[in-house]
């Protein structure tokens, strides 16, 4: 009788943490009509560098784009760390573009997204990347 009480005792216990778990999951569901904030008390943070290091690390400069410059890219890091919206709005070459949104994106996912007021929220960022020929 004892070992029935433990197992059922058991049994629940694992129903509440599996319920809590799932939980959790709908919390960081992605709401798009929720606003993107810029500015927020704990910003959004890429691990192990951030996106300045991460950039420089996968960027492959595309061949025959003669461009050097400082180039702005603005991005929504959601609620989970993934990215959306992500825009190069600098002017310059297509092949460049597609390659910065190729780094760019390929950061989404791995993002500590942004805390405010004790929440974890949407961030607008807009990052300043330095391209120079190699």
């Amino acid at each position: 009788m004892k070992k029935i009480t433990l197992l059922l005792a058991l049994l629940g216990l694992a129903s509440y943490a599996s319920a809590q778990d799932s939980a959790a999951v709908k919390k960081l569901t992605v709401d798009k009509s929720l606003p993107a904030l810029a500015k927020v008390e704990k910003p959004a943070t890429l691990p192990d560098g951030g996106i300045q290091v991460f950039f420089k690390k996968k960027f492959i400069y595309p061949p025959r784009t003669n461009y050097t410059g400082n180039v702005v890219v603005n991005y929504i890091v959601e609620v989970d760390g993934s990215l959306s919206d992500a825009k190069v709005v600098t002017p310059c070459p297509d092949k460049m573009i597609e390659e910065i949104l190729r780094v760019i994106n390929k950061s989404s996912g791995l993002w500590k997204p942004a805390q405010h007021e004790g929440e974890t929220v949407r961030q607008l960022v807009s990052t300043h990347l330095k391209i120079v020929m190699p």
